[in-house]
């Protein structure tokens, strides 16, 4: 498949990196010769008559299409890189200051002695950040 149809590949077999698990039963045979002839998961015919590709189990695939083409589309946005939000104004904005106010009663309510002692480390100038 073309880099067009990659967010549409991912939201059909689902990417563990990201934590989706994609449609199931489709793999990545079905996936790829459905996209290379259609490019996006939106223009696959919901009928499988409709489809002019051979596909093993294309009448499963194509029940399991209709039945989560809205968990298809919330796995391809999910797979959507964002280039609109906003970031940081400087590389200033990423210098710690320290922990926040309830970052000792978080570790303590975790049972995460080690992260409180090395942060006070880290405070106390005995470990360079």
């Amino acid at each position: 498949i073309g880099p067009e149809s990659i967010i549409d590949y991912l939201a059909l077999v689902g990417d563990s990196a990201d934590g989706y698990p994609g449609l199931p039963g489709w793999g990545r045979k079905s996936a790829s010769t459905l996209l290379a002839r259609y490019l996006h998961v939106e223009a696959i015919p919901t009928n499988v008559a409709d489809w002019d590709v051979n596909v093993r189990g294309a009448a499963k695939l194509s029940r399991v299409l209709e039945t989560h083409r809205q968990e298809a589309a919330l796995f391809r946005e999910l797979a959507t890189l964002r280039t609109d939000v906003p970031v940081m104004d400087s590389l200033d904005e990423l210098r710690w200051e320290g922990p926040k106010t309830n970052f000792f009663n978080t570790c303590a309510r975790l049972n995460a002695p080690g992260y409180y002692k090395r942060v006070q480390a880290l405070m106390d100038g005995r470990i360079e950040h």
